[in-house]
């Protein structure tokens, strides 16, 4: 099964890529690519090379991505910087945290929509990100997911309060 979605996704990326660039969306893959397939590697890296000037959209596509294996991730590279003598210790922030995680370069989500009805859970998906989204857990399964779920989310999230983690308005 792993072995025909990776082949899946190796000729969806083919298929799709030079629309994609046409459109004007940057495409960036997050997550650990080193236990995926060489093949599938140099075709993600090709798209991303592809597409690296394209200022329109960012689509992100979570690959082989858990957000504790990110977070992980992103501490073992602050070490490293540390014992490198990159960075010292006291220079770590939120702000430098960010610069090592998979989504680095993107800014974090406005919105999260979970499918599936009973999922109201985030299942190790983009924890660090996620803090000030927005999150909206809807019956429809994926497949179903349309133009009118979206409307219908982006109409409830235009009249909520971000506060971003402050109290609000007195």
């Amino acid at each position: 099964e792993v072995s025909f979605l990776m082949r899946f996704f190796q000729e969806l990326i083919a298929k799709e890529i030079k629309e994609l660039k046409k459109q004007g969306v940057r495409v960036r893959f997050c997550g650990d690519r080193a236990a995926l397939g060489k093949e599938l590697q140099v075709k993600m890296n090709a798209a991303e090379e592809l597409t690296n000037n394209e200022t329109t959209l960012q689509l992100n596509l979570l690959v082989n991505y858990g957000a504790r294996d990110e977070i992980v991730n992103a501490a073992k590279g602050l070490v490293k910087a540390v014992l490198g003598n990159e960075l010292a210790v006291d220079e770590i922030n939120e702000d430098i945290f960010n610069s090592y995680i998979y989504t680095a370069d993107s800014p974090d989500p406005d919105i999260l929509i979970r499918t599936g009805g009973d999922n109201i859970r985030l299942s190790n998906y983009m924890l660090w990100q996620v803090a000030y989204s927005e999150m909206f857990f809807i019956d429809a399964l994926w497949p179903e997911f349309n133009k009118d779920e979206l409307i219908k989310i982006l109409t409830k999230f235009q009249k909520r309060e971000r506060r971003f983690g402050g109290v609000g308005a007195e």
